[in-house]
């Protein structure tokens, strides 16, 4: 470490660091992921962060607007901004009258979604790419997207001008009682202003205005807005533009909302009770996967794309409808490209409409977690005391399932499985091909082993990703993986918790040698390499390796096989082996009963009959290519 003064390992990941002085009174010790697990990228990183440090610090300094003064001061810009429209609107309809209605429409939603996109994209925003897809999907002509762009480029002018600068800094020392200080607090308030435009822009869209006024004038609704410095808990959802043939997404008035008698006192967003929601199912017996966690956010998020609300007390019954409408019309691939987290709904479903049928509609399964997922959401709202629309039932979009739990998954052969070991990946080097790691090095990695171990136990990615070797013992001959909750990764079920020996061609591969070196290292992981930093969930890296290296040896024909087919794999050979009864299999695969005598009485099975059964399993590895054999 001593190479470079500010980078720092923790665990494996690496962190750039640096204290600063302050004030004579304290100092400000400041530390970023830099989300790698490799030193070379991370010297690199960790020189630029340094070069640019002092700039940073500056910024941070500098970074003095509290969320009381942005809300003091949005209010301050809101309030103006109503009085200001109200008045426009009004000497526009006495001195004009409604001769000129079509271009007073088109210069209102103009201003309206000129504030809009500086809102979402910044002051430099320009009617480019997929800005100007959205609009045209939304059905607006070239007249309306010329006078966007004059309308666009006016506003931002007047918004960097200097005179329009300094009555920003008076009118937020008037409120705030304190000058504006640094060009980081100016930039601030610039960002403030054309929040709050923003959003009285979108609001007095339809008369009357003063009804709205009050909305905006609100301290409910000023307190959700986005301000530099701060995240909001529940953002006031921008317009997206809607494709021809399909409901807009978002309303054109704002969702009213119940009574604040019914408000039980907490936030109502969507993602505040799914937040809530995940952190009651952690504190449960068995915990939440962070997979599991991550596919509640991503619900949400899709589900406010969708709907366009994000109060949980605004959902009806037709809005499960319009939910379910748009998953039957999402391209299978939804969710892979960045562009999808970017793109508007509208025209994602737009350029779906160009693809083959075969290649349109989420699956009934993915369609169902969903719901699942709406449900829950309700059940958990219902549970905090919101009063939601009765008619509210997500789970009648459920739908039966035409293929077998069991033939969802392609399953390994033997033969398949010997062949996949035959890759050059899990094969000593040739000498006349340079790799980019050696044999020696490859068998450290978790990429080696977790697709021999699940070969060979049938154990989930997630167990062997997650593996401490603090839980690898030997009880008289016999090695076993004892598979139990820790605190990087929590078990399935509670028939999960299971020991599971290991197969002689594992130990003659040396893996007991390998787990033995781990723990004397004491590392938290066995395959500390298979750890991201961006993300919590164990496993992806040889998730995808392994769909990289069956791709290269079957190509198309490989298409349904997984490293979790290893596990169906494993299941079969059990399931068909009349030597191995039904239990020693559950016992080994870490399953439950059948009924309740299955799962209510008995104990687990002894380790020298789990030994037995595992020892049913054929070898698929050529242990002899490794070299010797070694001695147990």
């Amino acid at each position: 470490m001593a190479a470079h003064p500010h980078l720092m390992r923790r665990g494996t990941v690496y962190y750039w660091r640096r204290r600063f002085l302050r004030f004579s009174t304290g100092n400000i010790d400041l530390q970023v992921s830099l989300r790698t697990t490799e030193r070379l990228p991370a010297v690199k990183l960790a020189r630029k962060l340094s070069a640019e440090s002092d700039r940073l610090m500056d910024a941070v300094a500098m970074n003095r607007i509290s969320a009381q003064e942005a809300v003091r001061y949005l209010k301050s810009v809101a309030a103006r901004e109503v009085d200001r429209l109200a008045k426009l609107q009004t000497v526009s309809a006495m001195s004009y009258g409604s001769g000129a209605a079509e271009e007073d429409e088109r210069h209102d939603w103009a201003y309206r979604t000129a504030f809009r996109l500086l809102a979402q994209h910044g002051v430099n925003v320009a009617l480019t790419g997929s800005v100007k897809e959205a609009l045209i999907c939304e059905g607006r002509s070239e007249r309306d997207l010329e006078t966007l762009d004059y309308v666009l480029d006016f506003q931002r002018r007047i918004l960097l001008s200097e005179p329009d600068a300094r009555k920003r800094a008076a009118e937020f020392e008037s409120v705030a009682g304190r000058a504006a200080e640094g060009a980081y607090e100016r930039q601030q308030l610039l960002q403030l202003t054309i929040e709050a435009r923003a959003r009285v822009s979108d609001c007095l869209k339809t008369p009357p205005a003063r009804t709205m006024a009050e909305q905006i004038l609100s301290d409910e609704a000023l307190t959700s807005a986005v301000y530099p410095g701060a995240v909001a808990k529940s953002p006031v959802p921008s317009p997206q533009p809607a494709a021809a043939g399909h409901t807009a997404v978002v309303s054109a008035k704002p969702a009213e909302t119940p009574a604040a008698a019914n408000d039980p006192g907490i936030d109502p967003a969507i993602d505040a009770v799914i937040e809530r929601l995940i952190e009651l199912k952690r504190h449960d017996d068995l915990g939440l996967e962070e997979k599991t966690a991550a596919q509640y956010r991503g619900f949400a998020t899709l589900l406010q794309r969708v709907t366009g609300k994000t109060d949980i007390r605004t959902l009806v019954q037709s809005d499960a409808a319009h939910f379910n409408s748009v998953l039957l019309k999402l391209p299978k691939t939804f969710g892979k490209s960045p562009k999808d987290k970017l793109d508007p709904i509208p025209l994602i479903l737009e350029r779906a409409k160009a693809l083959p049928p075969e290649t349109v509609g989420l699956s009934v399964a993915t369609r169902n977690r969903y719901f699942d997922h709406f449900g829950a959401l309700v059940t958990a709202a219902r549970n905090e005391g919101f009063d939601l629309d009765p008619r509210l039932v997500p789970g009648k979009f459920r739908r039966k399932e035409t293929t077998r739990a069991r033939d969802k998954k392609r399953s390994f052969t033997t033969e398949e499985l010997q062949r996949l070991f035959l890759h050059p990946f899990w094969a000593p080097d040739d000498p006349s091909v340079r790799p980019r790691l050696t044999y020696t090095q490859r068998r450290k990695t978790g990429l080696f082993w977790v697709p021999i171990i699940s070969a060979y136990t049938g154990l989930r990615r997630e167990e062997i990703a997650g593996f401490s070797p603090e839980n690898f013992h030997k009880v008289g001959n016999i090695w076993y993986l004892d598979i139990v909750g820790t605190d990087l990764r929590r078990i399935k079920t509670a028939s999960s918790q299971r020991r599971i020996p290991l197969h002689p061609d594992l130990v003659a591969l040396g893996l007991p040698q390998f787990m033995e070196a781990a723990k004397k290292k004491g590392q938290a992981l066995a395959f500390p390499d298979l750890r991201e930093p961006a993300s919590n969930i164990l496993g992806r890296k040889v998730g995808r390796h392994m769909e990289a290296v069956i791709k290269e040896i079957w190509g198309n024909a490989g298409q349904g096989l997984s490293l979790h087919s290893m596990r169906h794999y494993v299941q079969n050979i059990l399931d068909n082996d009349p030597m191995v009864g039904d239990k020693l299999a559950r016992d080994i695969m870490g399953h439950e009963g059948h009924d309740v005598h299955s799962r209510s009485y008995g104990t687990a099975s002894p380790l020298e009959r789990l030994q037995a059964g595992i020892e049913r399993l054929p070898s698929v590895f050529p242990v002899e290519r490794d070299g010797k054999r070694r001695a147990a």
